[in-house]
């Protein structure tokens, strides 16, 4: 509730622990909440038998419902989305926490996750219970006041070639589910009061072939009943694509490929058939213009990755900010931030969506992207 989501902040850090601080909190270390994360991680420890471990029940209703994340904006007492909002702005309206008392913060509990890796999570808060995700795709719910963990998902990740180590930058969750994208390329839908797997991504039906190319790294978007999803692995031989799965089996709705095929708008900016090979994955979460139906998010870079002999031309739709339809997945436009890249200006900061003044001072609807050239690149 709202006297919660005041009182406690949650800071994570870069050893993999969660700190659950309260500004009225004594000044006294706190006991570590164990994980069965923890024995899985040890070093020689066998692998689990299970994936699925259930510690203690799970009683709020923690569904995260369509017309829920439409409103986030208004709900205070929820983290609901990646971004907050789905306009990725993840700004808290939040002031119980202020410089007159922000000193008198003391840790009252800490997770420790069991694994010690890279923590690049975005936590999500529905109803009290605390979502997180670790490096190896780990999956974890805690209380968010006491730290008490509710249950814990250890997957049997597969083999899939990566370029840059083990990332997780959260989950999603809707529908009574959490959504999770994996290093191996399944995409895993888990209850929420359970961590049970509900349903799994056959390799066949949400990869391009050879599939072993492929990985995801993105915290999954969820809206209107789809699971929003983006494959990371630019480096290697891949058509990047931002793809919707049916939230309730996990099938695929539709795929955009961010390489633009001849017959395509942009399809003209690659030489032969390097398109099918081009890279220009994507490993941020998409924002959503929940009236204008459409799903924003910004590309990496082309492959090769510093060489672009074989792939003269612009090679649309890299480095780019683009739009797409969210019923169809067709393209609605893209503003290319890099041309033909062979410096590795990858997007690496999700599009955030607000209202600004254009040229002629009217306010107009804008996407913006902190690109890696040192430029904030705004849009109409």
């Amino acid at each position: 509730g709202s006297k919660l989501m005041r009182k406690f902040r949650l800071v994570l850090s870069a050893c993999a622990a969660a700190f659950l601080c309260g500004a009225d909190a004594l000044a006294q270390t706190p006991a570590p909440t164990g994980s069965a994360g923890e024995a899985a991680a040890a070093v020689g420890a066998a692998p689990p038998a299970q994936e699925s471990f259930l510690m203690a029940p799970i009683t709020a209703p923690v569904s995260n419902t369509d017309q829920q994340r439409l409103n986030a904006n208004a709900d205070p007492d929820n983290w609901r989305l990646y971004g907050r909002t789905y306009d990725n702005q993840r700004f808290s309206p939040l002031t119980g926490i202020n410089a007159g008392n922000v000193s008198k913060l003391r840790p009252a509990a800490i997770i420790q996750t069991g694994v010690a890796n890279t923590f690049e999570n975005t936590a999500i808060e529905i109803d009290g219970v605390l979502y997180i995700e670790t490096a190896f795709n780990q999956v974890q719910a805690y209380d968010a006041v006491t730290g008490k963990e509710f249950w814990s998902y250890i997957p049997k990740l597969e083999f899939s070639d990566q370029c840059c180590g083990p990332e997780a930058r959260g989950v999603a969750v809707g529908y009574g589910k959490v959504f999770v994208a994996q290093l191996d390329g399944h995409v895993v839908a888990l209850d929420a009061k359970t961590g049970k797997v509900v349903w799994k991504t056959a390799h066949a039906d949400a990869l391009p072939q050879p599939s072993y190319f492929y990985s995801f790294t993105m915290a999954p978007q969820v809206f209107d009943g789809m699971i929003l999803v983006g494959n990371a692995g630019a480096e290697w031989p891949t058509r990047g694509f931002m793809e919707a799965l049916d939230a309730n089996t996990g099938k695929r709705v539709w795929r955009f490929n961010t390489t633009a095929a001849p017959d395509e708008p942009g399809g003209e900016g690659w030489s032969g058939d390097s398109y099918k090979y081009g890279g220009s994955s994507v490993w941020d979460t998409a924002a959503i213009d929940a009236k204008n139906g459409l799903i924003l998010f910004a590309t990496g870079n082309p492959n090769p990755d510093l060489d672009g002999a074989m792939r003269a031309g612009d090679n649309a739709y890299s480095d780019s900010i683009v739009a797409i339809n969210a019923k169809t997945g067709k393209i609605a436009w893209w503003y290319q931030e890099v041309k033909h890249d062979v410096w590795d200006y990858d997007a690496c900061a999700p599009v955030v969506l607000f209202d600004t003044m254009d040229e002629t001072g009217k306010t107009v609807p804008a996407a913006a992207e902190a690109g890696k050239v040192g430029n904030v690149f705004i849009v109409n």
